[in-house]
């Protein structure tokens, strides 16, 4: 077999793996997040319940967090503080947009790294399956990310004389608990060190055409890019009874 098509195929096989492992950690981050209902069905693991500690708390402190609102920066803020508890060094990336009607609107990015410890090859491996293959590497990319604001909800006006109805939705399932996962696979990562160097990315702006990714990407250079060989995307993990993976 062509040493080149081989690669590939190990490459893609190697992604696949990645992808359905994280995805069982992240399902398993958010796992409590029902817990105290009297309910007690055993989770796929034990990885605490600090990720749904936060969801609750993101959800309760800012449920407007709408893109390019007040919410959504003091959200940004309070990711910040939690990385940092985590012992990140988080970076803040700012970005505007204009608008239709000409007005200007901020948001911002909030990325935390981690360095890997890179890949050898098996020890297993024949001296013909290592031919032209490296036998380290250090320097590939696995991004994991989830955006932090909240879908608008409209409301509509009350009749003249009549209460206004209260807006019960808080966002802890879009997206605060793929925030949460986030949070906690970024929590287990630095227990265990990954191969990957990994950047965990929180998008702003995500429920306005995916703009807090859309600059994410418009920031990174060619050669950033070549590097990321894995992206996961956390979308809301909260309700339901199935957690979908694509690879």
């Amino acid at each position: 077999m062509n040493l080149k098509i081989r690669n590939r195929k190990m490459a893609a096989r190697m992604r696949r793996f990645v992808m359905i492992m994280t995805a069982l950690l992240l399902a398993a981050a958010m796992a409590s997040c029902s817990l105290g209902r009297g309910e007690d069905k055993p989770g796929l693991a034990d990885y605490g319940d600090e990720g749904a500690q936060f969801a609750r708390k993101l959800a309760l402190s800012y449920p407007r967090r709408t893109p390019f609102s007040d919410q959504e920066k003091a959200a940004a803020d309070l990711l910040m503080e939690e990385l940092q508890k985590l012992g990140y060094t988080p970076e803040k990336q700012s970005f505007t947009i204009i608008d239709e009607d000409g007005v200007r609107k901020t948001s911002a990015n909030i990325i935390a790294r981690l360095d890997g410890q890179g890949f050898s090859l098996s020890q297993k491996l024949t001296d013909e399956e290592r031919e032209g293959q490296e036998p380290e590497i250090h320097d590939l990319v696995m991004v994991i990310g989830a955006h932090y604001d909240t879908p608008f909800v409209p409301v509509d006006e009350p009749e003249e004389g009549e209460p206004a109805e209260p807006v019960l939705a808080d966002g802890i399932h879009n997206n605060a608990s793929g925030v949460a996962a986030v949070l906690t696979a970024a929590r287990i990562m630095r227990e265990e060190t990954p191969g990957y160097r990994v950047v965990f990315v929180f998008f702003g702006a995500g429920m306005e055409d995916y703009q807090g990714a859309r600059h994410y990407l418009s920031s990174l250079s060619s050669e950033e890019r070549s590097k990321i060989d894995v992206m996961v995307n956390v979308g809301p993990v909260f309700a339901g009874d199935k957690v979908y993976a694509h690879a």
